[in-house]
This record gives structure tokens, sequence and C-alpha cells, in this order.
């Protein structure tokens, strides 16, 4: 599921979540530290063929200065704070950027990521969930921001269900 092999996608403020085993919650920023203290973050990872992985992030790293943020609402309320180049997966399989993204978009969605408990490593079949909606997309102003890289899938599952391009 990875669009582009050796491409940058973009870059996510610290306070997006990402659904963990067990049915956690760690934030992005929380990630660089459980990094900085030697610890594995994991989360789940979609594959090209729809099975849930646990997988363990390669690297989370806050980027210097700056970056102009945009403000991803979608119908359940998630807000995600992320760059104009930040990949978000579309509900027929193509990765989009934040930045063209619109109202009414789709977005594909697993279901319940915040109660899968005990996966173990093994790889989990869920069933989709009903589409998140795109509800607005609006600019913020500049902030820091982090890139992660994720081991085979190069994406992550947002605890509301949305996939995340690493």
């Amino acid at each position: 599921m990875d669009p582009t092999p050796g491409r940058r996608s973009g870059f996510v403020c610290g306070n997006t979540r990402i659904a963990q085993p067990e049915g956690q919650v760690c934030t992005i920023a929380d990630m660089v530290e459980r990094l900085h203290r030697g610890s594995s973050p994991s989360g789940y990872s979609l594959d090209a063929d729809g099975l849930v992985h646990l997988v363990h992030l390669t690297s989370v790293r806050r980027e210097e200065g700056e970056a102009e943020v945009l403000l991803v609402e979608l119908d359940d309320g998630t807000v995600v704070h992320a760059t104009a180049g930040q990949l978000f997966l579309g509900v027929d399989g193509d990765w989009v950027m934040a930045k063209d993204l619109s109202a009414g978009m789709r977005l594909l969605t697993v279901a319940d990521p915040h109660q899968w408990k005990g996966a173990g490593g093994a790889p989990v079949e869920r069933p989709l969930a009903p589409p998140r909606v795109v509800v607005e997309v609006r600019h913020a102003p500049p902030r820091a921001v982090y890139e992660f890289r994720v081991e085979q899938h190069h994406n992550l599952v947002h605890p509301c269900g949305i996939v995340l391009h690493d």
C-alpha cells in the first residue's frame, strides 16, 4: 500500500493519535518519547488485502522548525492536523494528499480499531466500517510537525479508523 516507494509523505502534528494494541491510543509526540526511552512503539497497519497487522514504527521524529498545517475535520468530529502533503487512504484505495481533500470526500475506514485487543502480531481480518466523510479542510497557523516511518505496509490506523501513510 505504498504509493511511491522512497517518496517522503507529509507530516502530522504531535497530537495526531494512533490506535495501539490492547485498545490503547498514543500520540505521535508520545511515540517520540517512547523511542528515546528505548521502547519500540507499535500500531496497526492495513495491507493491500485488507488485513490488519500489528506493526512497529521504525522511526518518529520532529522536523526542525514549523510548517503550515491543515485541519482535516471528519464527520465523527475527529480533526487530523497534517501538512498539505500528508496522505489519507480514500475509499477507492488511492492515497489522497491533505491539500486535495475537500468536503464530501470519503475515506476508507476500518471498523473499531480502539477495540482491537490481543492481536498478538498475527494479521487480523477486520471488516470495513462505513467511510468517514471529510467535513472541512482549513488552514491553521504553522506549528511543529512530525514524520513517522512504519515497517512493511507504510501506514498507520488512526483511532477513528482512517488510514494515514507514513
